[in-house]
């Protein structure tokens, strides 16, 4: 019984600090990811994401919540129905299905930048 175990320090995931950040700071982000696209992107993107096969135990989020709505309406309704990580999750999925490379690389790279 002389040696002693060593101890695992869990290992942070962009995820876990994703959660951690205030709302306030994912919404800035993700509307700065948003203004990222133009007009016709965005009506695409929010067309998308109302269709957006989602995860066991979340909601799509209606056409009806996002029809004439801005990017930080936009970003609430993400963050409302989805959460931090996993709204960061779809908001890529979403922007990687319309083609908007810029847009997603922006929110990859804050993702990272998390770490």
């Amino acid at each position: 019984m002389g040696l002693q175990q060593s101890k695992m320090l869990p290992t942070k995931t962009a995820d876990d600090l994703i959660n951690k950040l205030p709302r306030s700071t994912l919404r800035e982000t993700l509307v700065k990811t948003l203004e990222m696209l133009g007009r016709g992107q965005f009506n695409e993107f929010k067309e998308r994401l109302s269709g957006w096969d989602v995860s066991p135990g979340y909601e799509r989020i209606p056409m009806g919540s996002l029809q004439g709505a801005d990017v930080g309406k936009v970003a609430d309704l993400i963050i409302d129905y989805y959460k931090n990580s996993y709204g960061v999750k779809v908001t890529l999925g979403v922007l990687g299905a319309i083609g908007a490379k810029s847009a997603a690389n922006h929110l990859e790279k804050i993702k990272e930048m998390s770490l």
